[in-house]
């Protein structure tokens, strides 16, 4: 294999120097990696401070105030966390002989990884891992060099390895571009938690998963949860269902382009125009109901299952109206400011109470719905109502009625959740009389 053939400029943070015989040398600036012990030379030069040989933690250090006695060299830089744990930050330039243009640093990088997993694998070890208060992006970037690891030695494809070696990478030159970690700026916590739920999504790596301290999975929820859930749903007509699913599908980060970042506010912006495009319609519809709700209480010689119908459709109609307004009025607003669009997908799927959300946002269209099933039994209660001795006002059977409003009730519902599916159900019905009509023939031949 011939060698590799140098690079025309130097990495960044490489310097190319010569000795006074002339040979050429390298310097690289780049510091190391953040670390909770001084480096070794500092370490040896204070043996009294540590345990020997197990040395693997700030919480090996004999006294609690030796911080205070290690002498650090010029380079070596002393941080803290904000709860008050130290760690190092060595900046020191290191001098090579090799051109860093003809290295592969990742190999190294790789061999090494790789080594400390087959070790944390075959002695049943575990990784060490920062405290829970240190920056958010370094155990960021930690759980996700774990995850990029355990799918790497599993050896089945995945398809969002790209996506984690791209924020791997992107974490790195954010976290090596500066010597103090807490003087980043920090990062958006919804493009965060969007990281660890893209990792968390299959169980046989979840040793590999988020630290405990992120919160990445959420909390189980309580048997008096899932009651209200049932009711609420079940009280709604079923409606939250679908814009649980709508909320799904509405992640802001689409994963799945190759534009993921430069579409991603076409995508906000879609969503939310469709949300405000439907409680418009709502407010229209509503207020409609409401002046016919109004207009049905000007009728003479009423019900009472009819006044108490119409002052049901009255009360939900306006309870619509007064929702659909409300919801247009705060969030179309915000539909031009891209940093309050993602406040709005927080709110609607990554905070803590997102598994309300599809109620809460059911509300308009389950009351307007109820107003219309109240008008329309309104409707019918005072078309049966009898005018003196005449008989009913409208000749129909009772038991006719209730039999044609079923019937119409049941198709409208077939139509709605499974429209353009017949053709599916048919096939399945052929499908399983021609499987009957296989296993008689098959009986027939064994007993044959």
């Amino acid at each position: 294999m011939p060698p590799r053939q140098p690079r025309r400029y130097l990495p960044h943070g490489f310097e190319e120097k010569r000795t006074p015989d002339g040979r050429t040398y390298w310097v690289n600036y780049l510091p190391l990696p953040p670390s909770w012990l001084p480096p070794a030379d500092v370490m040896a030069d204070f043996p009294n401070l540590y345990v020997a040989e197990d040395a693997d933690s700030a919480a090996d250090v004999k006294t609690s105030g030796s911080f205070k006695e290690i002498i650090l060299p010029k380079g070596v830089q002393r941080h803290y966390t904000p709860s008050g744990t130290v760690y190092y930050v060595d900046a020191r330039p290191r001098a090579s002989w090799v051109d860093p243009r003809t290295v592969d640093f990742s190999i190294d990088k790789e061999r090494d990884t790789y080594a400390q997993t087959c070790e944390v694998l075959f002695t049943h070890g575990e990784f060490l891992e920062p405290p829970p208060e240190t920056h958010i992006e370094f155990r960021l970037l930690s759980d996700l060099t774990k995850w990029r690891v355990a799918q790497s030695l599993s050896g089945y494809p995945d398809a969002r390895v790209d996506e984690v070696d791209v924020i791997i990478n992107m974490l790195n030159a954010r976290i090596g571009s500066v010597s103090n970690i807490h003087q980043l700026k920090p990062m958006d916590g919804a493009f965060i938690r969007a990281c660890y739920k893209h990792i968390s999504s299959e169980a046989e790596i979840s040793s590999y998963g988020p630290s405990k301290a992120a919160r990445a999975d959420p909390p189980s929820a309580s048997i008096a949860w899932r009651l209200f859930e049932i009711f609420a749903y079940c009280l709604l007509l079923g409606v939250p269902a679908t814009y649980a699913r709508r909320l799904q599908k509405a992640d802001w980060v689409q994963w799945s382009s190759r534009h993921r970042w430069t579409d991603q506010q076409r995508a906000l912006d879609g969503f939310l125009k469709s949300l405000t495009g439907e409680w418009n319609l709502i407010n229209l519809t509503a207020a409609l109901l409401l002046s016919a709700a109004v207009g049905m209480l000007t009728v003479n010689d009423l019900s009472t299952i009819s006044q108490t119908a119409i002052l049901i459709a009255l009360v939900t109609a306006l309870a619509s109206l007064i929702m659909s307004v409300t919801f247009v009025w705060r969030y179309q607003r915000q539909l031009s400011n891209i940093h309050d669009l993602r406040k709005i997908m927080d709110e609607f799927i990554y905070e803590a109470d997102a598994d309300i959300m599809p109620i809460f946002l059911s509300l308009p269209v389950s009351f307007l719905l109820w107003s219309a099933i109240a008008f329309g039994t309104a409707v019918l209660a005072h078309a049966w109502n009898t005018i003196g001795t005449s008989g009913p006002a409208i000749p129909v059977g009772v038991t006719a009625t209730l039999c044609l409003t079923i019937l119409v009730t049941g198709v409208i519902w077939l139509s709605h959740r499974h429209f353009g599916r017949w053709r599916m159900w048919w096939s399945l019905m052929s499908w399983s009389r021609k499987s009957e009509a296989l296993e008689e023939y098959e009986f027939g031949l064994m007993h044959s």
